[in-house]
């Protein structure tokens, strides 16, 4: 696990090609990785973080067509926020199987931006005698 206190925010912006996305399935697994995820737990935040990308890119595809997503650790949990123009209609992110297995996901608009937070909590390890 990562000392507590130190956390991060690593920020990427995906143009509107869906081979990229594998992109943020990678930083995903390296913050998730440095914390000792288990690999299911990590799994499950790829998978939706990455079908999250993939349905929003064909929205987009007339609306200046870019992501901006964030991966961001914190003592409990592990968030990823992609953020994209007001102007695309919204995915079922929130219905997929992928979210499903994520512990929170909300939606907001804010600023002309859509933006949509996957939430999967750190699972707790027992204490050691």
């Amino acid at each position: 696990m990562s000392v507590e206190g130190e956390h991060s925010r690593t920020e990427l912006v995906v143009e509107n090609d869906p081979r990229l996305v594998r992109g943020v399935g990678s930083v995903i697994e390296h913050v998730g990785e440095r914390l000792g995820l288990p690999a299911d737990t990590l799994c499950d935040l790829i998978q939706a973080a990455e079908k999250t990308c993939l349905d929003i890119l064909p929205l987009i595809g007339n609306h200046n067509g870019t992501l901006k997503v964030a991966v961001q650790d914190y003592a409990d949990r592990v968030e990823v926020t992609v953020e994209y123009p007001a102007t695309a209609a919204a995915p079922a992110t929130a219905k997929s199987p992928e979210a499903k297995r994520l512990d929170r996901v909300a939606s907001e608009l804010k600023g002309g931006q859509s933006r949509i937070t996957l939430v999967k909590l750190i699972p707790k390890t027992p204490a050691k005698c």
